[in-house]
C-alpha cells in the first residue's frame, strides 16, 4: 500500500517538465530525505468538472498505489491541493498532486534519440516492457499511453538497461470498473486502429483495451530502433513512398488500414515480434503470455550480439526512409 506522506512535508526545488496537462517537479521528503518526483495535474476551474476529474483520478491512483513491480515507478501518495502562494515554484490554482519515487536516468524516447542502442540492450528493454505489461494486464489494468516518453530507463556500469513505466495513474484504467475502458487517452502516433475507429468502445470485456497496449508496444520498439519515432510511410500516385509527418494524416492512415513501417533489413526475429504486436485485428494480436515465447525474447545473448545493421548500409539501401534509422552495433 502507499505511504501516507503529504505534500506539506515535501520541499520542491526543481521544475523538470511543463506540459499541457500540468507539470513535474523534483523534490525531497523532509522527514526521510528521500528524493521524489511530484506530478501536478491541472484541474478544471469549474467545480462540477473538477469534482468529476478528482473522482476519476483518486479512483485510478488508489488502485495504482497497490501495484508493486520492478518495472513500474512506485507511487507514494496522491491528493487534491489548492494553490499555495508561498511556494517558490509557480503552480496551478487547482491541481491534483502525485508523489512518486525519483528514478535516475531519462525517458526512453530521449535516451534512444541520443544514444547508441545495441541489439542486446534492445532485447533487454523489450523483455522488461513485456514483463511490466504482463503484470498490469494480470491485474486487469490497461496502460493506454505506452510510449517512450512514459518509460524511464537507466543503464548500469555493465551496460544493462533497467526500464520502468510511469504515467499510469493519470492515463491507465482498471477494466473492471464501470466504463473504465471507454475513455480515450494516449499519443496519436501510438494509438491502435480500434482506438482510432472507436471499436474498443463497444468492447464491454475490456479485452480490446488490453490488446491496444500491445499495438503501442510494437510502436515503442520501432521508436527505439529508429532513434526517434515510429514511422508511417504511404505510397503516392507515382508509387513513391512518402513519410507522413502530420499527426492527423497518421491517424487517417492507420484508421484506414495503414501500419507503421517495419524495415525489411531488421533481423527476422525482430520483424516477427513487431509484426505480432501490429496486427490490425486486435483479437489476432498477441498478448504478453504469447510474446514471452517469441524467438526474439528467447535468443541467446551470443546470437543477439552478432546482429549488425550498420547505419551506412541502411542509408545506402534507402536513404529517405532510414534517415533516422536504428543504430545497432556489435
Amino acid at each position: 500500500m502507499a505511504s501516507r506522506e503529504s505534500t506539506e512535508e515535501i520541499e520542491l526545488f526543481c521544475r523538470i517538465f511543463n506540459g499541457v496537462h500540468g507539470s513535474v517537479d523534483k523534490g525531497l521528503l523532509t522527514n526521510s530525505n528521500e528524493c521524489v518526483v511530484v506530478k501536478h495535474i491541472r484541474l478544471s476551474i469549474h467545480q462540477p468538472q473538477r469534482e468529476l476529474q478528482i473522482q476519476r483520478l483518486k479512483a485510478n491512483f488508489d488502485f495504482t498505489a497497490t501495484l508493486q513491480h520492478r518495472n513500474l515507478v512506485r507511487e507514494i501518495h496522491h491528493q487534491e491541493c489548492e494553490h499555495d502562494k508561498d511556494l517558490a515554484i509557480n503552480l496551478e490554482p487547482w491541481r491534483y498532486e502525485v508523489i512518486m519515487e525519483f528514478v535516475a536516468g531519462e525517458n526512453l524516447h530521449d535516451f534512444s534519440s541520443t544514444n547508441v542502442i545495441t541489439a542486446p540492450q534492445l532485447q533487454d528493454i523489450v523483455v522488461q516492457m513485456v514483463a511490466g505489461l504482463d503484470y498490469l494486464h494480470a491485474h486487469r489494468y490497461a496502460h493506454r499511453d505506452l510510449r517512450g516518453a512514459n518509460i524511464m530507463i537507466s543503464i548500469n556500469a555493465q551496460g544493462d538497461p533497467h526500464i520502468q513505466f510511469t504515467g499510469m495513474g493519470h492515463v491507465a484504467v482498471a477494466l473492471d470498473r464501470p466504463s473504465g475502458a471507454q475513455r480515450e487517452r494516449g499519443a496519436w502516433l501510438f494509438l491502435a486502429p480500434e482506438r482510432i475507429t472507436g471499436e474498443c468502445i463497444l468492447d464491454e470485456s475490456g479485452e480490446v483495451a488490453l490488446r491496444g497496449d500491445m499495438w503501442s508496444l510494437g510502436c515503442v520498439v520501432l521508436e527505439v530502433i529508429n532513434g526517434g519515432w515510429p514511422e508511417f510511410c504511404q505510397e503516392d500516385g507515382d508509387g513513391e513512398r512518402r513519410l507522413l509527418t502530420d499527426d492527423v494524416k497518421v491517424l487517417l492512415f492507420v484508421g484506414n488500414g495503414g501500419v507503421p513501417t517495419v524495415s525489411a533489413l531488421l533481423p527476422t526475429e525482430i520483424q516477427d515480434f513487431v509484426g505480432k504486436c501490429l496486427c490490425r485485428n486486435p483479437r489476432e494480436r498477441c498478448m504478453t503470455k504469447e510474446l514471452k515465447m517469441n524467438a526474439f525474447l528467447n535468443c541467446c545473448k551470443d546470437t543477439v550480439s552478432q546482429w549488425d545493421l550498420p547505419q551506412r548500409v541502411r542509408q545506402e539501401a534507402d536513404p529517405f526512409l532510414y534517415r533516422n534509422c536504428s543504430r545497432f552495433r556489435r
